[in-house]
């Protein structure tokens, strides 16, 4: 099963915990990108080890442009 969220939008708490919830139901694998925050801003991150107790594989890649 794939499931594709597409949005850009700023989320509080609650509504990560929502979205993600739902594309939990449908999706086998969740990739997320571009998140501009760091640390403590980082909701993303800290909603999917908090609340879903899920492992992160990979942060922070770095991409050369071209």
């Amino acid at each position: 099963v794939l499931g594709v969220f597409g949005c850009f939008v700023l989320l509080s708490w609650d509504d990560l915990c929502k979205y993600f919830e739902e594309a939990f139901n449908i999706a086998n694998i969740i990739v997320t990108n571009g998140g501009v925050w760091i640390g403590n801003n980082d909701l993303i991150k800290c909603v999917l080890k908090e609340y879903f107790k899920s492992q992160i594989h990979f942060g922070r890649v770095n991409i050369k442009p071209g």
